[in-house]
């Protein structure tokens, strides 16, 4: 006498079959779209570009620092005018001067042993947190750049050294 098939067997075969094909679909699906997301940049930083564009603009631009000459009205790369220099340290003369994208821009510009701003009162705020690299929104970062310029004060030219540093809030 034989015993009839039992289907219990079979009804839990077939569904570990579908449970299979269920994580292998979803295990097809997951790897493609982390694989894209770890080499794909969806953000990108750009702090730093935009202080080296603050830096060009104080130091080159004619509207900055950067000495105009009058009789061909071109501003020749590199060469800084000392009184322009001097009336940015009395007044905010680069505050007036340089419209920046970013008003959260702040700098201190320092050439020779003279020292000026830029958004002075946002650098004084932001400066001290920079200066920790705390990470994360809430923070600033600080960008330092060092450039030889030529300083021309009354027609003589000295060789020296721009300090800028460009604080941005995070």
């Amino acid at each position: 006498m034989t015993h009839p098939r039992s289907r219990k067997g079979l009804i839990s075969v077939q569904t570990a079959a579908i449970f299979l094909r269920i994580a292998l679909v979803a295990l097809a699906l997951i790897i493609p779209t982390t694989i894209v997301g770890l080499f794909i940049a969806t953000s990108i930083d750009t702090a730093g570009l935009e202080a080296d564009i603050l830096v060009q603009w104080i130091l080159y631009s004619p509207n900055g620092l950067g000495y105009l000459d009058t009789a061909s009205q071109q501003a020749p790369l590199g060469i800084i005018d000392a009184d322009k220099l001097a009336a940015a340290m009395t007044d905010r003369a680069l505050d007036k001067e340089i419209t920046s994208n970013d008003p959260r821009q702040g700098a201190k510009i320092t050439i020779g042993d003279k020292t000026a701003y830029y958004n002075k009162g946002l650098y004084n705020d932001y400066a001290p947190l920079a200066r920790t690299r705390l990470p994360g929104l809430g923070g600033a970062r600080r960008f330092v750049r060092q450039l030889p310029v030529v300083l021309r004060e009354n027609g003589h030219d000295t060789v020296t050294t721009a300090t800028i540093e460009v604080i941005t809030p995070r």
